[in-house]
């Protein structure tokens, strides 16, 4: 791909870039004439201000002004003509509206809330939830002592993209027209083991396994040097331990019941998830191949993610309906009947 404003023109044969520039600026100047036309407005002003937008990196108002002058408008209309203007003007140089990266931080029942209203979803590019039981239990017993747990990286947007995953893939609605969706660029196995684990909600893994989230426990007798969250209460006493979801929303009444010693613990231990800050970077209304570019970017360090995952999120389109992973999946189901069991998955 060739940008007007990205491409390398010393990786280009002499005559090819010269040709290519003549062919940016034919189409520049198409581009130029339709919104001159589209906006009843003169065109030579719009080169001008194209020409101070690129060489000085900033518009000249008083180009604009003269430019929507003609359109006698009113000082309101004439600001959000502007606006318009400068939009349509970016984009034809080659400018993304994106906004820089805005790091926030999120209580448990805000993040739980938006993942709850389908406000933050699994975009499909990414990999299926992996972690176990015992590894949820790691990150909850982190959050229980104040550890930093890492920042989640999402994708705010309003675009829609075709295939998507609900966190958990348990069934969550879907935003409203034009309202933002935050898609997960990072943090997805965090955050699914979070939320499994504030919910305790069962996860249907591949192959028909069954994780029950609800039976993810604090142990009431361990020290602070020692596991929290634990998995397995087969050699504890009842009573020295209580479920997370029993602890979050069993009223008071309920922890109350509990042997007196361990009543401090428990609004201790309840006072911490709640009020645990995490900490998240919005990517916000970055185009659909920069958030790829950043998901691929992110993960390829990792060593996690196999060459076809990166493939899948590189190749995503909406534009043209295309997404890899179904692709593959179909081939195999058209493969299956034939044995291909022989032939290995990197060379299907």
């Amino acid at each position: 791909k060739l940008h007007i404003d990205g491409r390398q023109s010393n990786d280009l044969p002499a005559d090819m870039e010269s040709d290519l520039d003549k062919y940016i600026a034919t189409q520049k100047a198409i581009a130029i004439e339709q919104v001159a036309t589209e906006e009843g407005i003169d065109s030579t002003l719009l080169h001008e201000y194209i020409s101070e937008y690129e060489y000085l990196g900033k518009p000249k108002n008083e180009i604009i002004k003269r430019a929507i002058d003609p359109l006698k408008l009113s000082f309101m209309d004439a600001q959000s003509k502007k606006k318009s203007l400068i939009d349509k003007m970016k984009d034809i140089i080659g400018i993304k509206n994106m906004k820089l990266p805005e790091p926030q931080s999120s209580t448990f029942s805000g993040l739980i809330s938006d993942i709850e209203k389908g406000q933050i979803k699994i975009p499909q590019f990414q990999r299926e939830f992996v972690w176990d039981m015992q590894k949820s239990a790691n990150l909850m017993d982190s959050i229980i002592k104040g550890y930093p747990i890492g920042t989640f990286i999402f994708w705010k947007t309003k675009e829609r993209l075709r295939s998507v995953r609900d966190v958990g893939n348990i069934s969550l609605p879907e935003p409203n027209n034009g309202d933002f969706v935050n898609f997960v660029l990072d943090g997805q196995q965090r955050l699914t083991s979070l939320f499994a684990s504030l919910k305790g909600i069962v996860i249907t893994r591949e192959r028909g396994r069954i994780d029950d989230y609800s039976n993810m426990f604090i142990d009431l007798n361990a020290k602070e040097d020692e596991q929290i969250a634990i998995t397995d209460i087969e050699n504890k006493t009842k009573g020295s331990y209580i479920k997370i979801t029993e602890l979050l929303y069993g009223g008071l009444t309920f922890l109350a019941s509990f042997p007196p010693e361990y009543l401090t613990k428990l609004e201790e231990y309840k006072k911490r998830i709640e009020s645990y800050l995490f900490s998240i970077i919005y990517l916000k209304e970055a185009p659909l191949d920069i958030a790829t570019e950043v998901f691929t970017r992110i993960n390829v360090g990792g060593k996690d993610l196999t060459l076809f995952e990166i493939m899948v999120a590189k190749t995503f389109d909406y534009e043209s309906n295309f997404d890899l992973s179904e692709k593959y999946n179909e081939l195999i189901d058209r493969l299956r009947p034939l044995n291909y069991e022989t032939i290995s998955d990197a060379t299907v």
